[in-house]
């Protein structure tokens, strides 16, 4: 039987993409996009396109290759610390290395039968920092010398790395350093690409004016201690995900002495490869998982979460992250810039005091009060819990009173406050104040009163639907009053809130809304009633049930005052139809072709086929496992802070959007036929080992840009990763636009 060594070197060339800092921002996103997506090991920061290898440049190929601890291992075998298993633990190899005295590390390199027993114990994670490193932060492609040593071309490496890269030190650093205040505690994030098992530190170093300057040594002096023994796992930018875990810590054997390093929290897959010589396939797992499930080779969704003491000493730094690998003989390294700035002193702790006696138990909440609606089941109920003690980091956006945060109580547009008047008072047993007392009031309503005249048939009648949910074109006067802005002289005191007719707290036209209306008057007399529509159709959905179905009607043959919307053609109108995002056009294949019963035109026919599909296409990939997967949830019905990116074109700010479904290089959009229709499908059957085939006569670039086409591409095995970048390099150099399903 081969030895375990022997099998890891057969494995080691399937290992694509390993780990990245992701906060603070590292050199590799100067500008610290990609951080603000979540991207746990996803990202694609840092990726130009380069001829070859196609992977030049991307975050995911800075570290130092063939790198091996100096002295014995400081991690025993069969430690708690290990995370992948030895021969004694379940792993390959022979059954004699289970016996002893094979099982005493001093045996293991005496010769057959143990040699090869321990089969990491020279690798970096077995004596955490002593490995010898090319640069403290990293160099692209991890070979600087060539492979074998001397060899001139980037080509022969193995493991999906390459020969003369620059070094991490070269680049030019971030635009603005993350700002850590003097004697706190600061938030850090990384993620997994391919999981080589080991552990990970942070460190600092005084930056230098030229970062060249750097050095291994100096930031061995300045390693960062974590905080307690908590770490979180959040999945992507899902917020309501972070979960806490143990962390298993430890400062004993490490280099430099009594520094502190963290092992890696998430398993590899079961087997001696740990999932990268079965792609597709995870079968156990190395030990076992903080979280039922999370267990993974290539691509985690999940960022490693941890807070650090900040060192009380102002001053501009280079942090650098450093990630010894268990698994393989590799170091993984990343640098960004640290701003330490003096801050308000730590408290100092008041002495114990006895603990009061317990608060009575909670007779229940106020989520059955309409207002405490968003709270409960809507944009702020992701805040609950941990976000309500801490506001930094992904919290930030509950405690910010912003244009676009959820209007979901009586406090504006903030989930949370200070005075616990926000959302708290609705999650709270406690009485309601008594300003929600009032706004409750005014829910209560049972008919509408004269005040909603004009929203139910009056100048903010086309208000109601789409512009509930859009501030912007040609929505902007529905939540403007009058006297502000002279665009609506006319706008009348339509609702309980005088002359607006949308308001944060959803108390204008929305209570009216919900009120039954007014006794009609005389019906006109009946028309010919027609022989059908299209309201079945789902590309009609907003001519019938939404944004559009107001211009039915009056408006389709009038264009003047409240009807003008109806034809205009600009941001923010309703993207209700194929004709982009005009409601009504003068060749009547706008809303007209869904209300009427002649056949729809052949565009619409294709259309409604895509809306027919019963499993995910190619283009819904990113929804599902790339860059547009942490757009699902909260930014679904957001689009401020953090979320912007998901309902921005690529080509408009050029920093992330992939063409990832079928509406080219947006992630979300008004008409739900972004990576909402592709939520809505089966999500597509893992890839098949056939690499890809040849391009189209007319290939497009998946993603609108090489970054984002990286992301499709399968980590294992080294045949299809290298494939699908040569044919991401083919495609998007220079770039194409993508073209659409339809």
């Amino acid at each position: 039987m081969p030895s375990p060594l022997v099998l890891l070197l057969a494995v080691a060339p399937l290992c694509h993409g390993h780990g990245s800092m992701n906060t603070p921002p590292s050199w590799l996103d100067p500008d610290g996009n990609w951080s603000k997506m979540w991207m746990a090991g996803g990202s694609g920061a840092g990726c130009t396109g380069a001829k070859f290898p196609p992977a030049e440049g991307c975050v995911m190929e800075w570290y130092s290759n063939y790198t091996f601890i100096p002295g014995e291992p400081t991690i025993p075998p069969m430690s708690p610390l290990l995370t992948y298993k030895d021969a004694c633990m379940g792993g390959a190899g022979s059954a004699a290395c289970c016996k002893a005295p094979c099982t005493n590390a001093s045996m293991q390199e005496k010769g057959q039968p143990c040699v090869g027993c321990d089969w990491s114990r020279k690798n970096p994670w077995r004596a955490p920092g002593s490995a010898p490193v090319f640069s403290p932060c990293g160099f692209d492609g991890g070979n600087p010398k060539g492979c074998p040593v001397g060899n001139p071309s980037k080509e022969g490496c193995g493991g999906g790395g390459y020969g003369h890269g620059p070094d991490g030190r070269s680049l030019k650093g971030n635009t603005k350093p993350e700002v850590w205040y003097a004697g706190g505690v600061a938030e850090v994030v990384w993620g997994l690409s391919a999981n080589h098992g080991g552990g990970y530190q942070y460190r600092l170093c005084p930056k230098p004016k030229d970062h060249l300057d750097l050095t291994e040594e100096c930031f061995q002096k300045m390693p960062l201690k974590f905080v307690g023994n908590t770490q979180w796992l959040q999945k992507g930018g899902l917020f309501d995900t972070r979960v806490a875990i143990s962390a298993m810590r430890t400062d004993v054997g490490t280099s430099p002495p009594g520094s502190q390093w963290t092992r890696n929290p998430i398993p590899a897959c079961g087997g001696f490869g740990g999932g990268s010589d079965t792609p597709g396939q995870c079968d156990g797992s190395q030990f076992p998982p903080p979280v039922p499930g999370v267990t993974q080779f290539s691509m985690s969704p999940w960022s490693i979460i941890d807070k650090l003491h900040v060192p009380n000493i102002p001053g501009d730094y280079v942090i650098s992250w450093r990630y010894d690998c268990e698994q393989t003989m590799q170091v993984w390294q990343q640098c960004g810039d640290v701003r330490i700035v003096a801050g308000p002193a730590p408290p100092t702790p008041a002495p114990p005091t006895p603990a009061p006696p317990p608060p009575p138990t909670p007779a229940g909440d106020h989520c059955n009060n309409p207002l405490c609606e968003s709270c409960c089941t809507g944009g702020c109920k992701g805040c609950k819990g941990y976000c309500e003690t801490n506001k930094d980091g992904a919290c930030a956006n509950c405690w910010n009173e912003a244009a676009g945060a959820p209007p979901c109580n009586r406090r504006g547009v903030s989930c949370l406050a200070d005075d616990k008047l926000s959302c708290e008072a609705c999650w709270s047993s406690a009485p309601l104040p008594s300003e929600w007392k009032v706004a409750a009031a005014a829910k209560k309503l049972t008919a509408a009163p004269p005040q909603c005249d004009a929203c139910l048939t009056g100048a903010c009648k086309s208000c109601k639907g789409y512009c509930e949910l859009h501030k912007d074109g040609t929505c902007a006067g529905c939540w403007t009053a009058s006297n502000t802005n002279g665009s609506y002289p006319t706008q009348p005191p339509c609702n309980l809130r005088g002359i607006q007719c949308l308001a944060d707290d959803g108390l204008g036209c929305e209570a009216c809304w919900k009120l039954p209306p007014s006794p009609p008057g005389p019906a006109p007399p009946p028309g010919p009633t027609p022989a059908g529509d299209h309201c079945d159709n789902p590309l009609c959905q907003s001519c019938c049930t939404g944004g559009c179905k107001g211009c039915k009607g009056y408006c389709e043959t009038h264009k003047d005052g409240a009807c003008s919307a109806c034809w205009t053609e600009a941001d923010g109108a309703p993207p209700c139809n194929l004709r982009g995002v005009v409601c009504l056009a003068d060749d009547k294949l706008s809303c007209e072709a869904c209300w009427s019963s002649a056949p729809l035109q052949s565009e619409w026919k294709v259309a409604a086929a895509s809306k027919k599909l019963t499993a995910a296409p190619p283009q819904c990939d990113a929804c599902f496992t790339g860059a547009c997967k942490g757009c699902k949830g909260y930014c679904e019905t957001h689009k401020d802070g953090t979320c912007a990116g998901c309902w921005t074109a690529s080509n408009t700010n050029g920093t992330y959007a992939p063409p990832c479904n079928l509406r080219g290089t947006q992630c979300l959009a008004d008409d739900g036929l972004g990576c909402e229709a592709c939520w809505k499908l089966p999500p597509p059957s893992p890839p098949s080992p056939t690499p890809p085939g040849p391009p189209s006569p007319t290939p497009s670039c998946p993603g609108g840009s090489y970054a984002a086409c990286i992301g499709y591409c399968p980590s294992d095995p080294a045949s299809e990763f290298e494939a699908c970048l040569a044919e991401c390099r083919k495609r998007c150099d220079p770039p194409t636009r993508l073209q659409t399903l339809v």
